[in-house]
């Protein structure tokens, strides 16, 4: 007989499990499709049977008519209509007819390729949720509707896995079990996060994997970690490594982790050769990442249009649009097109200042923890504002509260105080707005409310 799982294992199961029902229900309570690109990401996962790793058009993917979803390639005009158009939704009679759209003839001509900047996205994501959906879809008959949501789910179950292995690593770290809770409450239940994470997209796996890469760098630079040896070195590099190989964030973590890491060790924070490792890594993680895939197809980026705005100009702009940043952070849900009441996102904002000033007044320890993840924070926020001004004259306007998400558990050092009324008000503030939002969804995509949203399950 096998020995039961020590009490730290069964904690991470317990984490990891929470996490799964928590995405399943967001990815349950919305239609198919109905979060940023996923049609074309959902695309993109088919297709990877015709070009597994490299695009022989570096921009565009080709069609595999064997799995190509139709809902997502030749959408219903009753699921198009939702799009963008918050003031449609679905009825009751209109889910019956998506249910009934049938897959491609596998004898037709070829379907003509898809042109999408995330066509220049690394597969790795793409043929992990391929492997485990089709089997399932394919086995059991599942119609283009139903297959939607197995790829989500598909995505809930390896994200949960990861966000379980994350909350093990917090325990690694030195955390206490109330600490580690509490930061981890707090960056799972952002409901932008949840939303992201329960929809067919590499965000959903990218997010989870720096979350990891933070945490594992954390534990490499201190010493206070006992178990911070080869595994923490590895788990760090694997981390980093599959999340530039999901989005080109990840790319960017690794140089916001090798800055901290030098900082810190300038400021006899660290010790330098704990530093050197972090550094070490990170720049092993750049150079492969690049010769593996980056060199081959450089991404892709597609926002308003090139713009040729000064850094004086960029600086005002942005300024101004802190405010929908703000509110794009906490959830503006679908494709960016409802959120819940202005009252609620300035209620976070008050929440998370309070936390903040609480933080600087009374840490609690490991204090060179908060300090890192601050200072991680920091960076990710101020590169990102970076890569959006160094792509403006091809690009344009393309930053998106979403986008600093691959550092939302750095973000969480606002709960890492002793005011326990400001901590505990804070997580029930961002809970209730899950709710808010929950509501809002049912609102905006369904007709018949509730109802509605029972009628649209898979697997009826």
């Amino acid at each position: 007989m096998s020995a039961p799982p020590s009490p730290r294992r069964r904690r991470a199961l317990t984490a990891g499990g929470l996490v799964l029902l928590y995405l399943v229900a967001w990815a349950l309570i919305r239609p198919p499709l109905q979060s940023p690109d996923e049609p074309q990401h959902l695309l993109k996962a088919n297709a990877v049977r015709s070009q597994p790793w490299l695009n022989a058009v570096p921009d565009r993917f080709v069609q595999d008519r064997r799995t190509a979803n139709p809902l997502a390639l030749d959408t219903p005009a009753v699921l198009d209509k939702l799009f963008f158009k918050s003031f449609n939704a679905l009825a009751i009679p209109e889910i019956d007819q998506l249910r009934a759209v049938p897959w491609y003839s596998p004898d037709g001509p070829p379907l003509a390729s898809y042109q999408r900047a995330i066509a220049t996205y690394p597969q790795v994501y793409y043929w992990a949720i391929f492997g485990l959906a089709e089997p399932v879809i394919r086995g059991l008959s599942l119609s283009p509707w139903d297959a939607t949501y197995v790829y989500r789910l598909v995505t809930c179950l390896l994200v949960a896995m990861l966000w379980g292995v994350v909350w093990a690593g917090l325990e690694r770290a030195g955390l206490g079990i109330a600490d580690a809770a509490a930061l981890f409450a707090l960056t799972l239940l952002t409901p932008m996060l949840g939303f992201m994470a329960s929809a067919v997209n590499p965000d959903a796996v990218n997010i989870v994997l720096c979350a990891l890469a933070i945490v594992s760098a954390w534990r490499v630079l201190s010493p206070a970690d006992d178990d911070a040896g080869t595994s923490a070195r590895v788990t760090l590099a694997v981390s980093l490594f599959a999340a530039a190989m999901t989005k080109p964030s990840g790319l960017q973590l690794a140089a916001v982790l090798g800055a901290v890491a030098v900082g810190l060790a300038l400021a006899r924070q660290v010790e330098r050769r704990r530093a050197a490792a972090v550094v070490a890594i990170a720049g092993g993680v750049i150079v492969a990442a690049f010769a593996i895939f980056y060199l081959w197809q450089p991404p892709r980026f597609m926002a308003a249009g090139p713009s040729a705005d000064t850094l004086g100009t960029y600086l005002v702009t942005r300024w101004a649009s802190l405010p929908v940043l703000w509110e794009m952070y906490w959830g503006r849900l679908g494709w960016l097109d409802y959120a819940a009441p202005a009252i609620w996102y300035r209620s976070m904002l008050a929440l998370a200042v309070a936390s903040a000033a609480c933080l600087l007044w009374r840490p609690r320890r490991p204090v060179p923890f908060a300090v890192y993840l601050a200072a991680v924070w920091v960076l990710f926020f101020g590169s990102t504002f970076a890569a959006e001004f160094r792509y403006l004259p091809e690009a344009g306007y393309t930053f998106q509260g979403r986008y600093l998400l691959p550092a939302a558990i750095a973000f969480g050092v606002i709960v890492l105080h002793q005011v326990r009324s400001v901590r505990v008000a804070l997580l029930a503030g961002v809970l209730t707005l899950n709710v808010v939002l929950a509501r809002e969804t049912v609102r905006r995509y369904y007709i018949d409310g509730w109802r509605g949203v029972v009628h649209a399950l898979p697997f009826r």
